[in-house]
């Protein structure tokens, strides 16, 4: 008989992105883009979380329970009101 096991999946997504990426230049735009990605892969890898998917500004994120994804659902608006 397996154990049973947790698994929480996050989707992140940066609100009201369309008309704000818009209104970038492509240079400006990809380095937004860049930026973004870099925060949420250091952030959504901690705690044995897994990018599973990405989608622009949206990430599909697969964690093995719940406390690392409540952790880095906290640490990503923190860390982005900084910026």
């Amino acid at each position: 008989m397996n154990p049973l096991r947790t698994t929480v999946l996050m989707k992140t997504d940066i609100s009201g992105s369309t008309p704000r990426f818009r209104a970038l230049s492509g240079v400006d735009l990809a380095a937004s883009l860049a930026e973004h990605r870099e925060l949420i892969a250091r952030l959504g890898t901690t705690g044995d979380g897994q990018i599973i998917k990405a989608e622009g500004d949206s990430f599909w994120i697969v964690f093995p329970s719940v406390t690392p994804a409540a952790l880095a659902g906290v640490a990503m608006p923190e860390e982005l009101g900084r910026s």
